[in-house]
């Protein structure tokens, strides 16, 4: 009846215009473990793109009790939009009971604000989350924070985050390819391999994720240059998928993928599958980087025999039956 009464099936139209019955379900909602999860994290999402600051107590609340994981995805993406100091401690003190793919949302979440970052590091110093475990990535995106403490903390338990040199890529290049030519892979581990990495983001024989570009079409039998492109992301990117940074005149910095805009707004889409709107008028600065979204490093922890098998699936021209 209350849903009814706010709007009935356009209560997200009406969240979006602002309207006080329905931004006051919608919060109900959202902090109602019973209520379907998909709705709650729809609702999570809306309240943060109004920046309807009263959420945020459901939302941390919400955040430390709920099973849910989509709600708990939704929910660590609705709150970069609100600088609150609560957030970060609160996201600190769940992140070691979550998984890592929650975790790789949380710490795209803290590292969107100066202050959230400098916690983060903090945390990392007083050893409470292992350095070892910020995927070279994120440690470069605290970089993007002019500040003198967080460089600091940075060069103390990382040193250099540069990528990889052209002699080291090469050299990997040629041993990756001397492996693949010592004997054949299977397909089927292959694929449970893609699928625990590469499909995340990319989608190949429609199995996968729509972050990145469908390999499907890709020249895949071309392995020289495949194993450039997984070596090397940044050597070729695919037009409409350059990474832009908007820095927002609250200081948060949001990266991703340029997927709309227009003279208000530009929408963009993150590594974890995220997408923000970003008001044009609040926007300080907004470069694009001739660098990819997409990580290095992905086939450091792949036996020899992991590498042929997921190759034999890259290079499969039918999808597999499981």
């Amino acid at each position: 009846a209350a849903l009814s009464a706010a709007g009935g099936g356009s209560l997200s139209l009406k969240i979006r215009q602002q309207n006080p019955e329905a931004i006051a379900e919608a919060v109900k909602f959202l902090g109602d473990e019973k209520s379907p999860g998909t709705k709650r994290a729809e609702y999570a999402g809306l309240l943060g793109e109004i920046r309807f600051l009263p959420a945020v107590d459901v939302m941390l609340d919400v955040l430390t009790r709920t099973t849910d994981d989509g709600v708990r995805v939704a929910i660590l993406g609705a709150l970069g939009s609100f600088n609150d100091e609560r957030i970060p401690a609160t996201v600190l003190s769940q992140y070691s009971q979550w998984t890592e793919d929650i975790r790789n949302v949380a710490l795209a979440l803290l590292v969107s604000r100066k202050p959230w970052s400098l916690a983060l590091l903090n945390a990392v110093d007083r050893g409470e989350i292992a350095a070892t475990a910020l995927p070279l990535e994120t440690v470069r995106q605290l970089t993007i924070h002019r500040d003198d403490r967080i460089a600091a903390l940075v060069r103390k338990h990382w040193g250099t985050v540069d990528g990889a040199s052209s002699a080291e890529m090469q050299a990997e290049l040629e041993r990756l390819t001397a492996v693949l030519n010592s004997g054949g892979g299977d397909p089927y581990p292959g694929k449970k391999l893609y699928m625990q990495s590469c499909g995340k983001c990319h989608v190949l024989h429609a199995q996968g994720g729509q972050i990145g570009p469908d390999l499907t079409t890709f020249k895949r039998d071309d392995v020289p240059r495949l194993l450039l492109n997984i070596l090397n992301p940044s050597a070729e990117i695919r037009e409409g998928f350059e990474t832009h940074v908007a820095i927002m005149d609250d200081g948060r910095v949001v990266q991703g993928f340029l997927i709309e805009q227009d003279p208000q707004v530009i929408v963009l889409r993150n590594a974890e599958g995220q997408t923000t709107s970003l008001e044009q008028d609040a926007i300080d600065e907004h470069a694009v980087l001739k660098k990819s979204l997409m990580p290095e490093g992905q086939m450091k922890n792949l036996s020899d025999q992991d590498v042929r098998d997921l190759f034999a699936y890259l290079r499969s021209t039918q999808p597999l039956s499981d």
